[in-house]
């Protein structure tokens, strides 16, 4: 998967694309840092534990909004600690902490899905964000990266759970020629124009070099 905002690294160089479709770097380009991310990955679970039950629940009363009457925000955070640059992620099982110091927010989004361990949520996920945001369908092999690392086992498991359910009809499969497998959404993408992307990135531009 691609993401632009984030901090890039490791980007291959690019080559001639037909009108309208923009280069492939892969997910660990996005990251901010190898080391760095996976450092504040595990800061995202364990900021919790850094901080007491009061500095926490005034951060949270002032990220909600719910400041006690006559108190003023910077004020509270003053008092704290400078937490300005924290933000909070809730997912299924927990809620999540990071800075936007260190860390944008998609790959923040990304860091719970992964920690989250739901591969059929992940992948439903990315592949609408794909879709929509670039336009383009997804390689399964991007997710292979940080900090998702899921195999391509777990991937069709996870797809065939995503089918099954009904929860999710716009969720599709393809392959490239090659064999390389993507998925991308109907809603953003048309398959005819899915298909053409993935032969483009798997097979076409390794010939435009």
């Amino acid at each position: 998967m691609t993401h632009d905002e984030a901090p890039a690294e490791d980007i291959p160089a690019a080559t001639t694309a037909p009108a309208g479709v923009a280069a492939a770097p892969d997910v660990a380009a996005a990251a901010p840092d190898v080391a760095t991310a996976a450092e504040e990955t595990q800061n995202l679970i364990d900021l919790n534990n850094q901080l007491t039950d009061e500095q926490l629940q005034q951060i949270i009363e002032t990220f909600a909004g719910r400041v006690r009457s006559g108190t003023d925000a910077a004020g509270l955070l003053a008092t704290a600690g400078d937490f300005s640059d924290l933000r909070q992620l809730r997912g299924n099982s927990a809620t999540y902490w990071y800075s936007e110091r260190s860390m944008t927010d998609n790959y923040a989004r990304w860091a719970m899905l992964a920690r989250e361990d739901n591969a059929a949520q992940t992948l439903v996920e990315c592949a609408r964000e794909e879709s929509r945001v670039y336009p383009r369908p997804l390689s399964a092999d991007s997710l292979a990266n940080a900090p998702f690392h899921l195999s391509q086992e777990t991937l069709e498991a996870a797809f065939e759970r995503v089918r099954e359910s009904g929860d999710f009809p716009d969720i599709e499969r393809l392959q490239a020629s090659n064999g390389d497998v993507y998925y991308f959404s109907t809603e953003h993408l048309k398959r005819g124009r899915a298909e053409a992307l993935a032969e483009y990135y798997s097979v076409d531009i390794h010939y435009n070099v």
